[in-house]
């Protein structure tokens, strides 16, 4: 995709990319901020993996936590 990709303010975990999956390719920024998952969900909110992000990658503010892992970023990445 050409723009920025962002998913926020949800109470349901997401998959960006993921082992074994050649990811995808983000033309803008990666945003994955504010998810909340609901009570006594164990599993991570987002697993961000493989995927190329032409601008920053930030995931922060997810519980439970995101897993974020082998991904190319030509800016920042941010995490929390």
């Amino acid at each position: 995709m050409s723009g920025n990709l962002q998913w926020q303010d949800n109470a349901a975990p997401v998959v960006i990319g993921g082992p074994g999956c050649a990811g995808n390719s983000v033309g803008g920024n990666l945003q994955v901020l504010n998810n909340t998952m609901p009570s006594g969900y164990i599993r991570p909110a987002a697993i961000i993996e493989n995927n190329t992000v032409k601008g920053n990658l930030q995931s922060q503010n997810n519980t439970p936590p995101a897993i974020v892992s082998g991904n190319t970023v030509g800016g920042k990445t941010l995490t929390s």
